[in-house]
């Protein structure tokens, strides 16, 4: 406690509502606190009688109750506080008061702040305007609050690494961010790498190394690509995170461990336990929380957004809405990944504004070629006299044609299109 005789002390706004307490008790004079925001003036109750009647303070057996107004920020707040029935406040004691109230409200004000400056961050660090990717922001904004492990998942190239940094940077922990690339440790190595050895442990070991679990003490560990991980490896590293203890190899003593767990995979983590290759009770430890990132098909609205970001790799240049078009109907398989590196060949490639055939030599035609090979078809039928009910609808009602192909027919007429949904419309009459 910060002052000896307080019993309890609590920050109110204006309705009543409860910002902030300290102390052991749980309940308070409630008369006082009433006639304080009635009155917006200084309530004090003193020499409070140890019987008789029902109030509150009576009660709860306290000696002195103020309840202080307090002006802080344009705002006003009430401070109550209260003592035991042998401690009385002295008036020196109730400006005391005052200040600690004034402290809370400013470090208050400073917590508000910093949390505007880490949703900026945010927002800047995860680009994309779309539903999808700001449930990814508040997903790592819930992440970073808490202190359990984390499973994120998507496609190659999504970001899975930045929202891994972007829980660590936001969260409190002061310690480093670091990574283990579960795919490029040999099985041999696994253990050694991450939980350390001491000097002698093996032939080679002519010097003790710390681990990396070791090196992120305090702070974040992130297992990325962890399906890659030998079964042996994940028997021991669900040992680690049961108990948050491990030894370094060729110690008998136990070292205790202050890591938080992040992890993330571009498989399945459900379709490797089911193969046997992933154990189960290590997938419910490390998946306490999940966040998955769409790929950027599923978010195109995106694209724009992230090409801003990264603008700096077209070296000064421009997209036309034609070739900005091309790229948001694209099948990005790499996903923003491969965005950036079409934008690097167009900055060292070229000058001047970025056209559509430049666009289309920058990118693979299509990815997925069986169905390109169908969109390309229904296309040469709907100019041919087709349309769009007789093609396309009867085909995919008949299961001849999934949802996937339907959508890509839609985006490849809408790029034939200029863009434009009416003109799109009149193709397919």
């Amino acid at each position: 406690m910060f002052f000896p005789k307080v019993r309890l002390m609590v920050l109110l706004d204006e309705k009543g509502r409860e910002l902030w307490r300290r102390g052991e008790g749980r309940a308070w004079c409630s008369s006082a606190v009433e006639a304080a925001l009635k009155s917006q003036r200084l309530i004090i109750y003193e020499d409070i009688p140890t019987n008789g009647g029902p109030d509150t303070a009576v009660r709860l057996l306290l000696k002195t109750v103020v309840v202080i107004p307090v002006e802080e920020g344009g705002r006003r707040s009430y401070l109550y506080a209260d003592s035991g029935a042998q401690e009385r406040f002295s008036e020196e004691e109730i400006w005391q008061l005052v200040g600690m109230a004034k402290y809370v409200l400013w470090e208050k004000e400073k917590e508000k702040e910093k949390k505007k400056e880490k949703e900026k961050e945010l927002k800047e660090a995860f680009v994309g305007r779309s539903p999808a990717a700001e449930e990814v922001r508040q997903r790592i904004k819930k992440a970073s609050e808490g202190n359990f492990p984390v499973f994120i998942e998507g496609e190659t190239g999504v970001g899975k690494s930045i929202v891994a940094r972007l829980i660590h940077e936001l969260s409190p922990r002061k310690g480093k961010f670091v990574v283990v690339n579960c795919a490029s440790i040999p099985e041999t190595l696994f253990e050694a790498e991450v939980f350390g050895y001491r000097e002698g442990a093996f032939t080679d070991a002519r010097r003790g190394k710390p681990g990396l679990v070791e090196e992120a003490e305090a702070g974040s560990l992130f297992l990325d690509e962890i399906t890659e991980i030998s079964l042996s490896g994940q028997a021991k590293l669900l040992d680690f995170v049961e108990r948050r203890r491990y030894r370094r190899i060729g110690e008998t003593a136990e070292r205790e461990a202050n890591v938080r767990l992040l992890s993330a995979s571009n498989r399945s983590l459900e379709k490797a336990i089911a193969s046997g290759k992933f154990r189960q009770d290590l997938y419910h430890r490390l998946s306490a929380y999940r966040i998955k990132i769409p790929p950027l098909r599923q978010r195109p609205e995106d694209i724009e957004d992230l090409v801003e970001h990264y603008r700096a790799f077209l070296r000064g240049r421009s997209l036309s809405k034609e070739a900005l078009l091309y790229l948001k109907t694209h099948p990005l398989t790499g996903n923003v990944r491969q965005l950036i590196n079409v934008l690097v060949t167009l900055g060292i490639e070229g000058k001047g504004e970025v056209g559509i055939d430049e666009m289309r030599k920058a990118l693979p035609p299509w990815e997925f070629p069986s169905r390109a090979d169908t969109v390309e078809k229904l296309w040469r039928e709907i100019e041919k006299g087709g349309d769009f009910w007789d093609v396309v609808w009867a085909r995919f009602i008949s299961r001849e044609l999934n949802r996937s192909q339907v959508k890509e027919f839609l985006r490849h007429g809408l790029l034939l299109s200029g863009g434009r949904w009416k003109r799109l419309c009149e193709r397919m009459r």
